[in-house]
């Protein structure tokens, strides 16, 4: 699915919606990653991670299960440098946050904090 350019987020807002989320870098719009929805189980989804270097025009798939096989709901994505990013996912109920984060592109993500909220969001 294609988003066009008056939906499309720059900077560090991302773009959401049923079937994937995605970002770009600040420093080179033609960067970006996004999270592909490649299953649903109990409203918890599963994710692979996806990068283009054209803008959004051609999606190459880098990690297939970037959260180690833990599934959630994505509260933020966010990458810095083409390198360095950070992905927050939340359980169904918003009660439980997860912090992944990647030194090298997203082919691997370490599991960095995960914190309990009292109200959700």
């Amino acid at each position: 699915m294609m988003v066009s350019n008056h939906e499309k987020q720059i900077k560090e807002e991302y773009v959401y919606n049923e079937e994937f989320t995605e970002t770009f870098l600040d420093s080179d719009q033609s960067t970006g990653f996004r999270l592909v929805v490649v299953d649903c189980v109990a409203g918890s989804k599963i994710y692979e991670l996806e990068k283009t270097l054209d803008g959004g025009k051609n999606w190459i798939l880098i990690n297939k299960d970037p959260f180690h096989g833990k599934s959630g709901l994505v509260k933020e994505i966010n990458f810095e440098y083409e390198d360095y990013g950070c992905i927050v996912i939340t359980n169904v109920s918003g009660t439980r946050l997860t912090k992944f984060v990647t030194y090298d592109g997203g082919i691997t993500f370490s599991e960095t904090e995960s914190y309990f909220t009292d109200n959700g969001y």
